[in-house]
């Protein structure tokens, strides 16, 4: 049984930014859902707010940058398998994208919610790690970049801050 919280929707990364400042280790944040609602439902994690950001403009963004290769934290596994850009630079990224889980898990599962969770059997954090990836968080003071070897801390530990948001992960593609 899920115990009560707020639920906020947020359509900037600015005013989930501002729930996360102001909300702190009682907040946590929510796009696909596929590993915190079993947390929810199991009583092994308590939250006063849920912050979905499924609704971010942007933020399930596949596209090329200087460069490299950039996939939005709300992009699920499913549009990473799919995506002609990922499978032009990256393609061992859409290998391992397609075999995440099953289907369901896919079409709702987030590339960033993989990587802010740190489950020790993650396929995409590990197949980040040989593209020399870097998470771009955000708060509202501004953005920073870790890189995925320092993000990913241990099991379900990351770097990440209470009042960051995980907003995209950068690729650098290998020399063709």
């Amino acid at each position: 049984m899920l115990r009560p919280f707020a639920l906020h929707r947020p359509t900037t990364v600015a005013e989930a930014a501002d729930v996360l400042a102001r909300d702190g280790q009682d907040a946590a944040l929510y796009a696909g859902g596929t590993e915190i609602l079993l947390l929810l439902k199991e009583g092994l994690l308590r939250v006063a707010s849920l912050v979905d950001v499924k609704r971010v403009p942007g933020l399930d963004a596949i596209q090329a940058d200087d460069g490299h290769l950039v996939i939005g934290a709300t992009a699920t596994h499913r549009a990473v398998e799919r995506a002609s850009l990922v499978h032009a630079r990256c393609p061992l990224v859409a290998g391992v994208a397609r075999h995440v889980a099953n289907i369901r898990v896919r079409s709702v599962g987030t590339v960033g919610g993989n990587l802010a969770f740190a489950d020790p059997h993650s396929d995409l954090a590990t197949a980040f790690l040989a593209f020399d990836a870097v998470v771009r968080l955000a708060t509202r003071a501004g953005e920073r970049e870790v890189p995925v070897a320092d993000f990913v801390r241990g099991p379900y530990e990351t770097a990440r801050q209470d009042d960051e948001l995980l907003t995209a992960v950068r690729l650098a593609p290998w020399p063709a």
